[in-house]
């Protein structure tokens, strides 16, 4: 009997884990989302250098929403992200350190 109920508290916990796991995804996904619309909308909004910048992060916001797509059918656990992993997927503009 105490076996049965050490399995089933295993099965139990494996459930919480992937619930979990699901569920930060798609909070994740959301705060993404959301990110990539007020970037939509301040582009639309604005001039120049300005909705060029903001054209070029809504870019970089579908770019991040395929590599969560990607994680999750694939199983893997999202990694931390920071604003340089981001400026680093952009390529270089005239003016910039390391361009000639």
């Amino acid at each position: 009997m105490f076996a049965a109920d050490g399995a089933r508290s295993l099965q139990l916990a494996r459930e919480k884990r992937q619930i979990d796991k699901v569920r930060h995804t798609v909070e994740l996904v959301h705060a993404v989302e959301r990110g990539g619309d007020r970037l939509d909308r301040r582009a639309d909004a604005a001039k120049g250098e300005t909705r060029r910048r903001s054209t070029e992060g809504a870019a970089l916001t579908a770019l991040e929403l395929k590599e969560i797509e990607n994680r999750a059918k694939s199983g893997r656990r999202p990694q931390a992200h920071s604003y340089t992993d981001a400026t680093a997927a952009r390529p270089k503009r005239a003016g910039e350190a390391g361009v000639d």
